[in-house]
C-alpha cells in the first residue's frame, strides 16, 4: 500500500512539515546538548537548586502563598537556572531558547537576572503576537466604555495607569496609540482603587 505521507514534506500522523517537524526536533536537542555540556563544566545540576522557598518579592506572591498555606499545600522550591530559562521561555514566548541564550543567561551572575530575561522577553515581538487577542479585546472594551461616557479619547485630559497589565510593553503601546504617550499617569494601585472609590462614593450619596 502507498505512503501517502511519502515525498508529500508531511510527518505521519502529525500532519505537520516535515521540515517544520526536523528544525523544532533539531532546536530541541541544541538546547538539550547545551544545557547538557555546560552541567557537565559545573557539575550535576539538580532541577531544584535548594530547599529553601521563594521569598513573596509582591502582594500577589503573598497572598498565593497564604492560599496555599490555608489549603495545606507546600510551595516548591526555587527551580535551578537551567530549568528556569526553559520555562520562562515557553511560558512568555511560547518558544525554546535558543543555545546562545541559555549560555549567556547561565553566566550572569548579577542578581534579578530572572526578572530581567522576564523583561526582556515581555519586549519580544513574540510575546505581543501570542497576547494580540487579549490586546483587541482590551481595546473594544476601552472604546465601548468611551461610547457609553459620551466621550472620545482626545476628550480626555489624562489617562490613569496601575501597574500590573499596564507595565506590559505591548499594552504599553496599545494605550499610547490610543490616548498618546503624553496622557499616560501612572499610580499605585491601592492609591487609585482607593480613589476610585471615594469618588463613587461622593456620587452616590
Amino acid at each position: 500500500m502507498h505512503d501517502q505521507t511519502e515525498g508529500s514534506g508531511q510527518a505521519p500522523l502529525l500532519g505537520v512539515p516535515g521540515e517544520m517537524m526536523r528544525k523544532t526536533v533539531l532546536a530541541a536537542l541544541l538546547v538539550a546538548s547545551t544545557l547538557t555540556a555546560y552541567a557537565a563544566q559545573g557539575g550535576l545540576v539538580h532541577p531544584f537548586e535548594q530547599e529553601a522557598r521563594a521569598a513573596s518579592k509582591n502582594p500577589i506572591d503573598a497572598l498565593v502563598r497564604s492560599s496555599l498555606e490555608e489549603h495545606g499545600i507546600e510551595p516548591a522550591p526555587l527551580c535551578s537556572d537551567e530549568v528556569f530559562v526553559r520555562r520562562v521561555y515557553l511560558d512568555v514566548i511560547g518558544t525554546i531558547p535558543a543555545p546562545g541564550e541559555v549560555i549567556r543567561f547561565l553566566k550572569d551572575r548579577r542578581p534579578g537576572k530572572r526578572a530581567r530575561l522576564i523583561d526582556s522577553l515581555l519586549e519580544r515581538e513574540e510575546f505581543a503576537h501570542i497576547v494580540e487577542f487579549i490586546l483587541e479585546r482590551m481595546l473594544a472594551s476601552i472604546i465601548e466604555a468611551e461610547k457609553n461616557a459620551g466621550i472620545k479619547a482626545q476628550d480626555l485630559d489624562f489617562v490613569l495607569t496601575t501597574g500590573g497589565t499596564c507595565l506590559v510593553p505591548a499594552v504599553q503601546t496599545m494605550l499610547k496609540q490610543r490616548f498618546g504617550a503624553e496622557k499616560l499617569r501612572s499610580r499605585d494601585t491601592f492609591t487609585s482603587v482607593a480613589t476610585g472609590l471615594a469618588v463613587v462614593a461622593q456620587h452616590a450619596f
